[in-house]
């Protein structure tokens, strides 16, 4: 499973767009004029390919070449660096944890919800799952002064049982911080900030995370509107809904590349 995961996720990074690493609009002009379009299609060839196609300078062609390896490639952390980045009480500028509010959860999480993972929240019907999603998208919401991502952040919450409350939200969301969400307009924020995603089926889901044919996907959203947490309530509905015990494979196969593409994100 974890081996289809990762190449999975080298696919991925491969098909990222080249208009999202930063290059010049004089290469990227060039670049896109020979139908390069993904990180895959520039590094599947060699200096002197480029060379020859794009009518570059070869300092350009390798400079190139690097950026988008580079923003492709997952940077290495020693064990200190890594221990220096979690904070334990979630007030960096650059949080590397999303504190839940719930202290005995928090110590043994040293700090909360680690970021740039994938977090499975699991338990029997009734225990609170949807509730402790409602906080979580709360809580990303506030200031990184609060434990939060930032005023500016946003919440994608892919609700796939008609269970996404905005009342409940709300009120989540002044029982933990009262005295800031006094202020009406601050409260209004919260709210405009958590985009909810109704999904019924496995497939829908698939296209959003993928994409469609006119470009449209979680990625593009990401990045326009600043999107810092991804919730899916749940991934478990989806699957019972579609699949019976005779396709087990086919279910696996989707759920990996969901995984795959989360993880990505």
């Amino acid at each position: 499973y974890q081996r289809r995961v990762r190449g999975h996720l080298l696919r991925l990074k491969m098909n990222r767009k080249l208009r999202r690493m930063g290059l010049s609009p004089q290469v990227l002009k060039q670049i896109e004029k020979k139908k390069f379009l993904t990180c895959g299609d520039l590094l599947a060839k060699s200096e002197l390919d480029l060379l020859y196609e794009l009518d570059l300078p070869l300092d350009v062609v390798r400079e190139t070449m690097l950026k988008v390896s580079q923003k492709i490639t997952p940077e290495c952390k020693t064990i200190l660096e890594l221990l220096q980045s979690t904070s334990l009480d979630g007030s960096s500028e650059d949080p590397s944890r999303l504190p839940t509010r719930i202290l005995p959860l928090d110590e043994y999480l040293r700090g909360g919800i680690p970021v740039g993972t994938i977090t499975e929240i699991v338990g029997p019907a009734g225990v609170g799952k949807t509730q402790f999603c409602h906080a979580l998208a709360a809580l990303a919401c506030y200031p990184t002064s609060m434990g939060g991502f930032g005023d500016s952040c946003t919440v994608a919450y892919f609700d796939t049982e008609n269970a996404f409350s905005s009342s409940r939200l709300v009120e989540i969301a002044e029982a933990h911080e009262p005295n800031y969400f006094s202020n009406e307009d601050l409260l209004l924020s919260v709210t405009e900030r958590v985009v909810v995603h109704q999904v019924n089926k496995f497939s829908q889901f698939i296209q959003i995370l993928e994409g469609s044919e006119d470009g449209n996907s979680l990625e593009e959203m990401i990045i326009d509107r600043n999107i810092k947490l991804i919730l899916v309530d749940s991934v478990a509905s989806l699957v019972r809904t579609e699949f019976d015990n005779s396709e087990i494979y086919k279910r696996q196969n989707l759920l990996t590349r969901a995984a795959a593409k989360l993880k990505y994100y």
